[in-house]
């Protein structure tokens, strides 16, 4: 729950505005951390502790009855548990699974290959790291599968977003997904230990010889996870990341199940559920051509599903053509939600690479071949082949290129085209115009080329 806006948060805001403050300068005055401050703001840390709430409170030189009433506010939370507000229940079970994607489709494998962790016997919790690139639908297929198995957890489903990529530079700490954790298996705030450490341990103590599924969604590494991971060996874990993460699987056998682009088949099937069978039936040939477009990859072909059915006039002869007219990632944004934008998408991935692999990317995008391997790369960055393979390597863990085979890789089409984005504001006056990655190419003298453009005012 994310009460910032109107609870203790709101009025934490409200007061640091009103003395000038950033939440830099609140955080040197309080000692405090400018992310603990922040995750009070919005609402993520739901009961500040008395001396925190007493450090903001003389930071913010609050006096008699302002200082009253903030530190009311905090107390009023802190309450919660203690009478009025769900003491923790006998016999209740935390279901905390979203819903899953109407627009989830094929993945038979993969479904098939979690599902095998189940009956797995073993001395410890099982895990299974689900990583693959920006769009890939990663999330969707856990929430997916854990939907279908979750009635093999009696003791319940946990959920948590650790917020390692996203619009917001700040993953969720540990110790921030442990406060939401204890708060779904509804602990009351008296029984909080004081410590992180401690309330970790309390999360762990409480799973002990349960058997839960936890999910922990959107991790930026395994320092994130390590510390949520039950002790006990009934509860099974999947974790989703862009990141593919070696350390989780080599100290904790965690099994890794990379999450590629969709068959032409599967592709097909998103569109259907999206716009009807019928639809897709009258042009298959446009059909193919916006799946080529979209490189197969799941947001894409859902953001473009989204516009055709907020435009169920235009044909899709006329969409798969304004697709193929696209020099850029500029038909997968705008719609006014970073969520749905492809290109925001990217970017959350491509900043937290460091300047090597960073430039490599970006240059990766030009090379005119179809497989990307350390001596060619090593030409366009004007390094060695050992240190292009070491930038290679590093592209791989963060999803952003696939092995091809040794010492070979491939960049999915749009991904080079954002690469060429970057690569034309960084490393160059102007790139050329990216129109070769789109694929099967756009008929000629089409009459649909002088009708409304697809994206115009789509996002209004």
């Amino acid at each position: 729950m994310n009460d910032g806006a109107g609870g203790f948060g709101g009025r934490l805001r409200a007061a640091r505005r009103s003395s000038g403050l950033t939440q830099q300068e609140l955080a040197e005055r309080s000692g405090l951390s400018v992310r603990a401050i922040s995750n009070l703001e919005c609402g993520r840390i739901r009961w500040p502790y008395p001396d925190s709430v007493g450090r903001l409170a003389d930071a913010l030189g609050l006096r008699d009855a302002q200082r009253a009433e903030f530190t009311a506010a905090a107390g009023h939370r802190l309450g919660h548990a203690t009478g009025t507000v769900r003491p923790r229940a006998a016999g209740f079970i935390p279901r905390l699974l979203p819903p899953r994607s109407p627009a989830f489709v094929g993945r038979a494998g993969e479904l098939k290959g979690l599902s095998r962790m189940l009956d797995e016997p073993g001395p410890a919790t099982l895990i299974t790291a689900i990583t693959g690139t920006a769009g890939a639908g990663k999330t969707a297929l856990a929430v997916h599968w854990a939907h279908q198995v979750a009635g093999r957890f009696p003791d319940g489903q946990l959920f948590v977003n650790l917020h390692g990529f996203g619009p917001s530079e700040t993953p969720l700490t540990p110790a921030d997904a442990a406060w939401m954790l204890l708060d779904a298996l509804r602990v009351p705030a008296d029984r909080l230990p004081e410590t992180a450490e401690a309330q970790l341990g309390l999360y762990r103590s409480l799973l002990a010889r349960k058997r839960t599924l936890i999910v922990l969604d959107n991790a930026r590494d395994a320092a994130q996870v390590r510390p949520l991971l039950p002790g006990s060996p009934a509860c099974r874990v999947i974790v989703t990341s862009r990141n593919q993460l070696p350390s989780l699987t080599a100290i904790e056998a965690a099994r890794p199940l990379f999450t590629d682009t969709l068959t032409g088949t599967e592709a097909r099937q998103l569109l259907a559920t999206r716009l009807g069978s019928l639809r897709l039936a009258a042009d298959r040939h446009a059909t193919d051509q916006i799946i080529g477009s979209c490189a197969h990859l799941p947001l894409a072909l859902c953001i473009v599903a989204a516009r055709a059915e907020l435009r169920p006039n235009l044909t899709l002869e006329h969409i798969a053509e304004h697709l193929a007219r696209q020099p850029s990632l500029d038909a997968f944004t705008g719609m006014a939600d970073p969520a749905a934008d492809l290109r925001a998408a990217f970017s959350w991935s491509y900043r937290q690479l460091d300047s090597a692999a960073a430039r490599t990317f970006r240059l990766a995008g030009l090379h005119p071949g179809t497989e990307l391997e350390p001596y060619a790369i090593a030409a366009l960055t004007g390094t060695t082949p050992e240190i292009a393979g070491r930038a290679l390597g590093s592209l791989e863990r963060a999803s952003l290129i696939k092995s091809a085979g040794p010492d070979r890789y491939t960049m999915n089409a749009l991904l080079r085209a954002y690469a060429r984005e970057q690569a034309a504001r960084h490393d160059m006056k102007a790139a050329p115009p990216d129109r070769a990655i789109h694929a099967p190419r756009r008929r000629q003298h089409s009459p649909c080329a002088k009708r409304t453009p697809f994206l115009t005012n789509l996002h209004h």
